[in-house]
């Protein structure tokens, strides 16, 4: 039996904000986006709706917590209820924000802030940088995803550009026709590096500092669930689930690899 959640209140966490653009605004249509209760409630209705589909198209996982991963309890709320989180955050909504989002967040936050000031340390630079590559084949995207984890750090350090820690993120997902790789990552870097070759990234923004805000922005982007296996043919995420099934979405490097990484 489903249960049915009623929303008490809105989370206002920066951390929550980063979940709230980067995943639920990203699945809801536009027009519930004034009102939170309902963007919430149209992530669980979609999210239930995939269940159902995935059940059908032979995806083990779901088969085997059908009814477990149907009550999984919304995430960037409090509810009147209290239940376990189905951990099938390669598709689970709630659980892309428990696993994958909170645990970026989190360690950027913890990393690049003092406490509770504003802005970040003045003591390094902050490099965001993102990479989309396209693939034929999925077996091919995963193989050089997982070759190419680190190629921007590589590169940095090709420049003789050291850094002190790294938060990086990669999603695979179908699009148009062909696989698509995202790199997000964020990089502190020494305070007096100026310039970072386009060789390493050409898509990148180099900031003396940032605020929580703008650390919400990048987070968000950094962080953004793949909706495109939430909407796709369920056979074709079915393939996309099972051969994703090992791939680790975060990666953390340096003063960043702090605690367990998903």
């Amino acid at each position: 039996m489903d249960i049915n959640y009623q929303i008490t209140s809105i989370k206002q966490g920066y951390g929550d904000k980063v979940f709230w653009r980067g995943t639920l605004l990203v699945i809801t249509p536009q027009k519930y986006h004034k009102s939170p209760k309902k963007v919430a409630q149209y992530v669980q209705y979609k999210w239930r709706k995939r269940l159902i589909e995935l059940k059908k198209a032979g995806y083990v996982p779901v088969r085997k917590s059908f009814v477990f991963a149907r009550n999984c309890p919304p995430a960037g709320v409090l509810t009147d209820k209290v239940a376990k989180a189905c951990k099938l955050q390669k598709i689970c909504p709630f659980c892309w924000g428990r696993r994958v989002t909170f645990n970026v967040f989190n360690r950027l936050n913890s990393t690049l802030f003092h406490g509770k000031k504003s802005r970040s340390k003045s003591a390094n630079k902050i490099y965001f940088f993102v990479n989309i590559e396209k693939y034929d084949s999925l077996s091919v995207a995963i193989a050089s995803a997982k070759a190419n984890r680190k190629r921007e750090l590589t590169a940095l350090l090709d420049n003789n550009i050291n850094y002190d820690g790294a938060a990086i993120t990669t999603t695979i997902y179908p699009a148009k026709g062909k696989v698509e790789v995202r790199r997000f990552g964020c990089v502190q870097l020494p305070k007096h590096i100026q310039v970072v070759p386009e060789t390493v990234s050409k898509k990148y923004v180099l900031y003396k500092t940032i605020n929580k805000e703008e650390l919400v922005a990048m987070t968000s982007n950094m962080t953004r669930y793949p909706v495109e296996l939430l909407r796709c043919n369920p056979s074709v995420a079915t393939e996309y689930l099972n051969a994703l099934k090992r791939f680790r979405v975060n990666s953390f490097y340096g003063n960043m690899y702090n605690l367990e990484s998903y």
